[in-house]
């Protein structure tokens, strides 16, 4: 009888110590949409003005000079029409951003950041741009779905914000998993005007990654 009782006790606090983790895993992921829900404040896509019959469309705009006094490590503005619309941070490092929200917040989702190795003005010939694969969808989620034929031609444009007022456009060539330690990841530095823009976040499988490469239009 004291076993049984025993294991249901270790059973117990087995299931509290889950919800607890549960609990937190949920927290994060909610306290992450809120903040990046609010940063799009930041950014006029002209919405307002295509609801008029009398005048155009303004372009996108990105006010980064606010967003600049919330993070100063921001060096772009990431938008793939109804699949993700972020900003890109880059760091010291490949690490602090793994597990740091665009406010310094820690966070397990992380942010959208460049490689620390690439020119933050995307002048490179391949830059490449983490992100987490979110279980709720967010931030790099959505990349698994170009693996749809269909969603890969309908959603094969990658808009890219810079401080400069620039926009740079690329278009999607192709989406594979590759090992974590693929060539893809060996930095082109070189100034050039046939710019690859690498996207990848995490697989199924922690040796690998997916990856999403698209040329400068």
């Amino acid at each position: 009888m004291r076993k049984e009782y025993i294991v249901l006790g270790i059973s117990i606090l087995l299931l509290l110590a889950a919800g607890t983790w549960l609990y937190s895993m949920i927290s994060q992921y909610r306290k992450a949409a809120g903040e990046y829900r609010e940063l799009q404040e930041y950014v006029d896509d002209g919405s307002e003005k295509r609801h008029e019959d009398t005048e155009e469309a303004e372009e996108t705009t990105v006010d980064f000079d606010a967003l600049k006094e919330i993070n100063p490590d921001i060096v772009a503005w990431i938008r793939i029409p109804e699949v993700l619309d972020y900003p890109v941070v880059q760091g010291e490092d490949n690490s602090y951003y793994l597990s740091h929200t665009f406010r310094g917040e820690n966070n397990i989702a992380g942010s959208i950041f460049l490689d620390y190795r690439n020119s933050s003005d995307f002048t490179d010939g391949r830059s490449i741009i983490y992100g987490h694969n979110m279980k709720d969808g967010s931030m790099f989620h959505g990349l698994r779905k170009y693996q749809n034929v269909e969603f890969f031609q309908a959603h094969g444009r990658i808009q890219l914000f810079l401080p400069d007022k620039q926009m740079i456009e690329y278009k999607v060539k192709e989406f594979h998993e590759v090992r974590a330690d693929a060539d893809i990841y060996q930095l082109n530095n070189s100034e050039s005007d046939n710019r690859e823009l690498v996207l990848s976040t995490c697989g199924a499988n922690s040796r690998y990654r997916l990856i999403i490469s698209a040329l400068k239009d």
